[in-house]
């Protein structure tokens, strides 16, 4: 009996497609496995809700760099705006977190995420108004600062209690 010759390209053809259908098979096992954490409830609330925050506050600091550079063209005030956006969360960061430590972290996070729907509420009448100044807007960058660095440890420390 003689066995059907195959070429070594359609032999490597093969090994290949066996080897994509292994790999792709362990991909999606894998994708199951970090979707895994979504079948619970509040889990998914958890990360609804910070995705819409996270989303929101990008939307502001672009918001405000597009404002401020439109305004008044300097590259000067567009760093500055940017830089008293971040120092707080530089600055806080050691504070914000023994803070959270010693409050209750869910609260902690719902009042965060309160004073940030605040503070956009309050820029965005200051602007549509058209009221606005700088000063306003770095004010309110440093607010926006100020409890984005709390919110990023009390976010933080309810994953850690809650997993």
């Amino acid at each position: 009996m003689d066995t059907p010759h195959v070429s070594e390209q359609e032999e490597h053809r093969v090994l290949a497609d066996a080897l994509a259908n292994t790999s792709r098979a362990r991909g999606t096992a894998r994708l199951w496995r970090l979707l895994r954490a979504l079948r619970v409830r509040n889990y998914r609330l958890y990360v609804a809700g910070q995705s819409v925050s996270l989303l929101g506050t990008w939307m502001q600091r672009l918001a405000l760099s597009w404002w401020v550079y439109q305004r008044t063209h300097s590259a000067l005030a567009l760093g500055l705006v940017g830089g008293v956006g971040q120092l707080p969360a530089l600055l806080l960061a050691p504070l914000a977190g023994a803070l959270v430590d010693r409050w209750d972290r869910q609260r902690l996070l719902v009042v965060t995420q309160l004073l940030a729907m605040l503070q956009a509420i309050g820029l965005a009448w200051l602007v549509l108004a058209a009221r606005a100044t700088l000063w306003h807007v770095l004010l309110c960058s440093v607010l926006l600062g100020m409890i984005n660095a709390m919110v990023m440890w009390s976010s933080r420390s309810c994953r850690a209690v809650r997993a």
